[in-house]
């Protein structure tokens, strides 16, 4: 094990087709099982949808069937902690859920990030999860020393070693003002936009993205806001607010990168307050929002001389983005910026 940490795929396939990916990589074990999907998760007594599903050097991917062409969703499982055994009221008994570390440090019940599959016997999902458990360890990188750690004080139980989490799990922080606990997710963890080929079954297709309309330009108008591109049509350069407020760079700019800390002062404010930090991991950029008293956050890309929370919309400065995120809702939400952390008055108060 020591030695396969040099075959780790951080970043999963996206156009690999099912039979290709063993010819490609090695895979540790492939099969169909039912996957629950956000259709399944509304209307309980739907039957889960059966999926092709592949581990391979530390990542996981899911197509429609054996011959499809390209996977449906892929994961790198170094953003998974465990494998857990799950009861679903229903028809199917042998279902297990790949848990991500956001949920399981903080030991909320949510599934919205998590990954529910069912198998066909007791006997198949043991070996799946088995199988998970070995490519988790890959993921994060465990040598030999390191498993044999970890398996000490499990029972002869298998089930005690298969779902115990190969991360440490950590206390909740408290809120500041409340005292009470504060929902976290795992550092830099950028599951909003970061892992665009992490869809759900149900995928949303470019036209059904919320993206506002606006009048067509008259002729001989300037557009100042924004800068068209015409050679690429998957791009969707969108013009800045009608009636733009001046964003400095000084009242959105934090100099630290804990994201801990950026959790307690954002969740203290006035939701929508939001900062720009610089990411630990490659020093880029990411905007820090409060979106229902929990930290959300978007890493900031750099596009052709553009920047991009989305990939698509493009902007030519980062004060452009944020302007036109204070009038429009933030990908994938219903929410919108409202002002910087160093503009809130509850802020400011507690200075």
């Amino acid at each position: 094990m020591s030695t396969r940490g040099s075959q780790i795929l951080t970043n999963p396939h996206v156009t690999i087709g099912a039979q290709e990916l063993p010819v490609v990589e090695d895979c540790a074990r492939s099969g169909f099982l039912r996957k629950q999907g956000r259709i399944e998760r509304t209307i309980k007594f739907l039957k889960w949808r059966q999926r092709y599903v592949v581990l391979s050097k530390g990542c996981l991917y899911i197509y429609n069937d054996e011959y499809a062409t390209a996977p449906m969703s892929s994961a790198f499982l170094g953003n998974y902690i465990k494998c857990v055994r799950q009861r679903v009221p229903g028809r199917m008994q042998w279902i297990f859920q790949l848990v991500p570390a956001t949920q399981a440090t903080l030991g909320t019940s949510g599934t919205s990030h998590s990954l529910m599959f069912c198998s066909a016997t007791e006997e198949e999902r043991k070996e799946w999860m088995s199988a998970i458990k070995n490519e988790l360890m890959l993921a994060h990188k465990f040598t030999e020393e390191q498993i044999a750690q970890h398996k000490l004080g499990c029972s002869d139980e298998e089930y005690i070693y298969l779902e115990k989490s190969v991360v440490a799990e950590r206390p909740r922080a408290l809120h500041p003002a409340r005292n009470v606990p504060l929902p976290r997710e795992e550092e830099e963890d950028y599951h909003e936009i970061a892992n665009e080929q992490m869809l759900p079954d149900n995928q949303i297709q470019p036209s059904k993205r919320n993206k506002p309309t606006f009048p067509a330009p008259q002729p001989g108008a300037q557009d100042k806001g924004f800068v068209r591109q015409t050679s690429s049509p998957a791009t969707s350069p969108l013009p800045s607010p009608t009636s733009p407020s001046a964003v400095s760079k000084t009242s959105y700019e934090y100099e630290g990168s804990d994201r801990n800390h950026i959790e307690r002062l954002l969740v203290a404010l006035p939701r929508g307050t939001y900062l720009v930090r610089k990411s630990r991991q490659d020093n880029k950029e990411v905007l820090s929002v409060n979106i229902d008293n929990s930290l959300k956050e978007f890493k900031i890309y750099d596009k052709d001389g553009q920047v991009t929370v989305d990939q698509t919309t493009l902007f030519p400065t980062l004060e452009k983005l944020l302007e036109y995120y204070t009038q429009n809702n933030l990908p994938k939400h219903t929410s919108s910026l409202t002002k910087p952390y160093r503009e809130s008055a509850d802020y400011i108060n507690g200075m």
